[in-house]
């Protein structure tokens, strides 16, 4: 069976957007591994970051690891909703 024009656009754009979801699930894992390239221990007064650039560095990758986990949910949730819609199909 021969697709219409508008079912070949959809198909288009269903495979636009798988691409973009799996671009997305890879950066949010990359920014979760970010903050896990160095051990985590509890922080002290002497380990505490000496400079305006470690600072940086350091809520850099705990913003980055917050938004992997967030990334990483969202997506976990958001394959359950489409398998329990499928399934009720």
């Amino acid at each position: 069976m021969k697709k219409s024009f508008a079912q070949k656009i959809g198909s288009f754009l269903a495979n636009i957007q798988a691409i973009f979801d799996n671009l997305f699930i890879i950066i949010f894992k990359m920014l979760k591994k970010v903050s896990q390239e160095s051990p985590k221990k509890k922080a002290t007064k002497k380990d505490s970051p000496k400079s305006t650039s470690q600072t940086a560095i350091h809520y850099a990758k705990n913003t980055a690891q917050f938004f992997g986990e967030v990334g990483e949910s969202f997506y976990t949730e958001y394959e359950e909703i489409k398998r329990k819609k499928t399934k009720n199909k």
